[in-house]
């Protein structure tokens, strides 16, 4: 199978443009993979493809057949060619043959991992942590088999109309001042601030201001102290009827993308995570902090956009922003990487000028006088426009007001 499909992809150049959307490099073996290989970089460099130019290409690539056996060994594969009708068939068929080597692979590897072993009832046996490694694993494996045939499917413009048209697309902020700001499924939300803004209270004012059926992870605080924070503005009873489930252990990105697919099959509209720089990559040779939040902010966009959920990921800013005479947080403040920047579909700043004993302060080009203030700074929106909104803070009750109503009492 692997020589016929090359063969017809030597002899019909709309063959190559299917088998290069279908294809991935596990389809071939041998001789026939370093035949791909070639054939691959030659179609990226928009290079005529056939049995002269694919010939001449690996010629000057070392360890191959010669110029003459190259040709003889091409030749024989487009001898077997009759009729390229049925090429995207056959690319099926290849593809499918090489997601069950893959999966035979797994299962091989996961047999003979390493263990560490307890013999305590005379068997030896995974330990919890190896076994839960082995999973995350398998899992991962898995999801990139799912997303590799998920990108096969070809959908037209009325697909994508619909989807755009549904109801439940987008949900404004429920403040408003904020009303403007979209949570979109499949966004991910980066919500920034120093230390001591409230951006947990921010993200747990939003899940019970909106009823949302959510999934918090808590890398800095344990459950019970998110608990006890909620308990400063609702009841314990209205507390026990949220929809909230939290998840406060360390918890590897491979991990928790794990448990945010299971949640969404059950239902979860928002996932939260509280903070970003705690995460980690799951990569335990990685020694670039750098490159491992980057590979945190890539997955977790990867996610929301599979998922088809809003993630909002809180994240600390670097010490810069104090050594500004405004004290404003701006994008380049964000910490350990640009590619929050990058990844994120909104960035948000929380900036409350009480907390560095300012007198005043610029909104939207008025001076205030300080007081228990919020500014909220959408510095980057890719689905609606940038802006800023003002808040009330009530420190004690760890909540967030519309200016016009702090005097209020407002139960969730």
């Amino acid at each position: 199978m692997q020589g016929l499909v090359l063969g017809e992809m030597l002899c019909d150049t709309h063959c190559v443009h299917t088998g290069t959307r279908i294809l991935v490099d596990s389809c071939f073996d041998g001789m026939n993979k370093s035949v791909w290989a070639t054939m691959q970089e030659m179609y990226i460099d928009g290079k005529d493809i056939d049995i002269v130019t694919v010939v001449h290409a690996m010629s000057g690539q070392g360890d191959f057949l010669g110029k003459r056996d190259l040709a003889l060994y091409l030749s024989g594969l487009t001898m077997s060619v009759a009729s390229t009708a049925h090429f995207d068939s056959h690319c099926m068929c290849l593809l499918e043959y090489a997601i069950g080597r893959r999966l035979a692979d797994l299962g091989i590897e996961l047999y003979n991992e390493p263990r560490t072993d307890d013999m305590t009832e005379g068997v030896s046996k995974p330990v919890a942590a190896d076994a839960l490694t082995m999973l995350d694993y398998a899992d991962g494996v898995l999801q990139e088999i799912k997303l590799r045939i998920a990108s096969l499917k070809e959908r037209d413009m009325a697909f994508y109309i619909a989807e755009s048209q549904k109801e439940n697309e987008g949900k404004a902020m429920p403040w408003v001042d904020l009303s403007f700001v979209q949570i979109i499924p499949g966004n991910l939300i980066v919500v920034a601030g120093v230390p001591g803004m409230g951006k947990t209270a921010f993200v747990l004012n939003i899940i019970q201001r909106m009823k949302l059926n959510a999934l918090l992870f808590s890398y800095e605080m344990t459950g019970v102290e998110i608990i006890n924070r909620l308990r400063k503005n609702m009841a314990i009873e209205d507390i026990g009827g949220m929809k909230l489930k939290i998840m406060d252990g360390a918890l590897p990105l491979p991990t928790l993308m794990a448990k945010v697919r299971e949640e969404k099959a059950k239902g979860c509209e928002l996932v939260a995570i509280d903070f970003l720089q705690l995460m980690s990559s799951g990569d335990e040779w990685s020694n670039n902090r750098t490159q491992d939040v980057s590979t945190v902010v890539r997955g977790l966009k990867n996610l929301a956009k599979e998922c088809g959920v809003p993630i909002i990921v809180l994240s600390q800013l670097s010490r810069r922003v104090n050594e500004r005479i405004n004290k404003r947080p701006i994008l380049s403040d964000l910490k350990e990487t640009g590619a929050i920047e990058e990844s994120a579909d909104v960035v948000m700043f929380l900036w409350r000028p009480s907390e560095y004993k300012l007198d005043s302060f610029v909104f939207r080009g008025e001076e205030i006088e300080t007081g228990n203030q919020c500014l909220v700074d959408v510095a980057k929106a890719r689905n609606f426009k940038k802006g800023e909104g003002l808040l009330a803070f009530n420190d004690d009750k760890q909540q967030f007001f519309d200016l016009a109503r702090q005097a209020e009492e407002l139960p969730f």
